[in-house]
């Protein structure tokens, strides 16, 4: 599963490190969804990133 969140606000990217999600380098469609983010002023809040986190059998 993979999400976009603000890095530095306590119940997002840090809630979401803790229940075992990583910052990724965003490609393909996640890397879609920041350009769009950005475009729509979404960035100008505060830094984002992707996360994402495996679930079941690799």
């Amino acid at each position: 599963m993979t999400l976009c969140t603000f890095l530095d606000v306590p119940f997002n990217a840090p809630f979401y490190r803790s229940c075992g999600f990583e910052v990724i380098e965003p490609h393909g469609k996640p890397a879609a969804l920041r350009r769009r983010e950005a475009e729509c002023g979404l960035d100008d809040a505060g830094r984002r990133v992707a996360m994402s986190i495996r679930f079941g059998p690799v």
